[in-house]
């Protein structure tokens, strides 16, 4: 496999991530990286985010709905929580793994990473329309 150079726009973009730190989507990390880098192209940096996926350096949370897929710092296995009303995504871990009830029809199947994304609303939220 061909070794890949560290390129100034893939740290910038992962730089990005981690300062925003609230699970950007892309179009979030696209404005921040152009604050300081305007002649960087859009598709620079989608291919920059891919490869950070790909390389295990960030996760991609892929969201519910039409929402855009989100970036992550964090890359071990946690599950999130988002709010459709703020459109916030929170973190958080489960007490134990989760125990899959029944099987996948014909085939053995080995899990390597698992994702749950709850869908609601947070408490923020939720104490603005009780007012």
């Amino acid at each position: 496999m061909k070794e890949l150079r560290n390129t100034k726009q893939r740290e910038e973009v992962l730089h990005s991530v981690k300062a925003l730190c609230n699970h950007p989507s892309a179009e979030e990390v696209y404005a921040h990286v152009r604050t300081n880098n305007p002649n960087i192209s859009k598709g620079t940096v989608y291919r920059n985010l891919n490869l950070l996926t790909d390389l295990n350096e960030i996760s991609k949370v892929e969201m519910p709905g039409n929402e855009p897929d989100r970036f992550d710092v964090r890359t071990d296995n946690h599950h999130h929580a988002f709010c459709r009303i703020c459109k916030k995504l929170y973190d958080f871990e489960l007490d134990e793994d989760l125990s899959i009830k029944g099987h996948i029809v014909g085939k053995e199947f080995l899990s390597e990473k698992s994702q749950l994304i709850l869908t609601g609303i947070c408490q923020d939220c939720l104490s603005k329309e009780k007012e």
